[in-house]
């Protein structure tokens, strides 16, 4: 029965966390400064994101470690 419930759960995935947030493809490419192309590869998997060195647009309210 417990494999049942884990086999139903569907993962948490970028498109979810986009969705969820309220924000389209296009808005996310001008926050982190990449295409909408490089964030409709990252919803479809063809492409994984590189947070290791974030490319934050200053005109968001993120912080990166540039600007804390």
């Amino acid at each position: 029965m417990a494999s049942e419930v884990a086999s139903e759960e569907k993962p948490i995935t970028f498109t979810y966390l986009r969705k969820r947030a309220g924000l389209t493809q296009r808005e996310i490419s001008i926050a982190m400064d990449v295409t909408v192309t490089t964030v409709s590869q990252w919803e479809t998997g063809a492409r994984r994101p590189r947070f290791g060195q974030p490319k934050i647009n200053k005109d968001t309210t993120w912080q990166t470690k540039k600007n804390q």
